[in-house]
């Protein structure tokens, strides 16, 4: 009974895997963010969405009626969905089949009931823009595409402006070519949101947000490794947290006069971990804690020097704005072949060859033989753009996929070629090279 005991307390624990979720929200005139994670084992989704808005009440100090959290779809151009999973669905399954995905975090908005005192005002502002074609968002034809309506809240005295740059802020939009239009008035600047928010309120409609862009304002990602080689000369150890299969430390070059945003960058090309949430210490020469440093700092500032060892770690409640930073603005054509963004987006990341590249707005592949009037492309979406590269994985990886029921050969047809001797799969794993069509977005070897 000891021995088992003993056994029983030194084997690996299971992870418990979580989500994270960031809620966007407009309280007292200013723009907030509020992020966590939810775990992925749990299967009562109604209790765990209970737990998540007491959790976020808790955080903001709301103590009045609780806010309505809402989900952004996963298409542009979905329909509006409250946070409120069945008996018997997790909360993360719900997320994953219907909300947003954005760097590593699953977006929701928070509406509150009523604005925080009389010196406020709530204004609903619809983004018809976001809805593509009715091909895009497999709507049935004649039937009304659903906007993105958001909640605002502002200043009595504020204006017009004020509303922008809260709309600037949560969107990313470039408010110089952004127009505010309530019933068929265009709204100026300079207008007083006291009045603004009294007239929405007496024809229950909300103002529209339209931008004056050629086509759609999307926004371009780099996702997945291989974007960018690692350059400098001095290295360091970078060890990986438990997310990344295989050797977990690695060696990284870099260059003092880079940023911290700079090593994020090749970090994700090198693993694939998105820089949003990527944090790290240095653990060697010298103890460094890097919580409080900016992105835009030098990392010889930082303490980086050539062989020192920096640990790396994801944290979804602790994002830092990378990726919209690191966005490129795109206002792409909503219609043609989508050959001609491919190109585009290819001299925009400085590819040679766009063929390497695999494309999506946000979980739709946009194939480069189809029209762009069949993808989802509209104002605001996230064009995601993978490079394709070879992998080279352990022959063990695939072995049991490579023995065909005739014989035990490899099948000739396979998509998946291998090359290793019995004396090496005996011995020492070989690599071979795994050719794979699309993009290949975390694996790692």
């Amino acid at each position: 009974q000891g021995l088992l005991g003993a056994v029983m307390a030194s084997a690996p624990v299971p992870p418990v895997f979580r989500a994270g979720v960031l809620i966007r929200y407009s309280r007292r005139g200013r723009e907030c963010t509020w992020a966590t994670t939810v775990g992925k084992n749990a299967v009562d989704g109604p209790d765990e969405a209970r737990e998540l808005v007491r959790r976020f009440c808790a955080a903001v100090g709301h103590s009045g009626e609780p806010p309505e959290l809402v989900v952004v779809p996963v298409r542009p151009g979905g329909p509006r969905l409250s946070l409120q999973p069945v008996v018997g669905e997790s909360l993360t399954v719900f997320l994953e089949r219907r909300c947003r995905e954005n760097g590593g975090c699953y977006e929701l908005r928070a509406e509150f009931p009523e604005a925080t005192n009389e010196s406020f005002v709530l204004i609903r502002v619809a983004m018809p823009g976001t809805a593509p074609s009715v091909a895009a968002t497999r709507a049935i034809e004649g039937e009304r595409t659903p906007m993105l309506v958001e909640q605002y809240e502002c200043e009595n005295v504020s204006d017009i402006a004020s509303l922008k740059a809260l709309i600037g802020i949560r969107t990313g939009f470039p408010m110089n070519l952004a127009v505010l239009i309530l019933g068929s008035r265009r709204l100026h600047d300079e207008l007083p949101m006291a009045r603004v928010a009294a007239a929405a309120n007496s024809t229950g409609m909300p103002v529209q947000l339209h931008l004056a862009t050629a086509g759609a304002y999307v926004f371009l990602r780099r996702e997945g490794q291989g974007h960018q080689e690692a350059n400098g000369d001095s290295k360091l150890s970078l060890h990986l947290p438990l997310c990344i299969h295989g050797v977990r430390i690695r060696k990284l070059r870099f260059d003092p006069l880079q940023t911290l945003n700079d090593l994020r960058m090749a970090v994700q090309a090198l693993v694939g971990l998105p820089p949003g949430y990527q944090h790290f210490a240095i653990t060697a020469p010298t103890a460094t804690d890097l919580s409080g440093a900016r992105g835009t700092d030098k990392l010889e500032s930082l303490g980086f020097a050539d062989g020192c060892t920096v640990q790396v770690w994801v944290d979804f409640e602790k994002a830092v704005d990378v990726p919209r930073a690191r966005d490129l603005t795109l206002d792409t054509a909503t219609s043609g072949c989508a050959v001609k963004l491919y190109d585009r987006v290819a001299e925009l990341l400085g590819l040679d060859d766009a063929s390497r590249l695999a494309l999506f707005a946000g979980n739709a592949a946009i194939s480069r033989c189809s029209g762009l009037a069949s993808s989802p492309l509209a104002d605001g979406v996230i064009v995601r753009a993978y490079v394709a590269q070879s992998l080279q994985l352990p022959f063990s990886v695939l072995a049991s996929g490579l023995v065909s029921n005739s014989g035990g050969s490899a099948s000739s047809d396979s998509s998946v070629s291998a090359t290793a001797s019995s004396r090496d799969a005996a011995a020492t794993p070989a690599p071979f090279r795994v050719e794979m069509q699309g993009a290949v977005g975390f694996l790692s070897p």
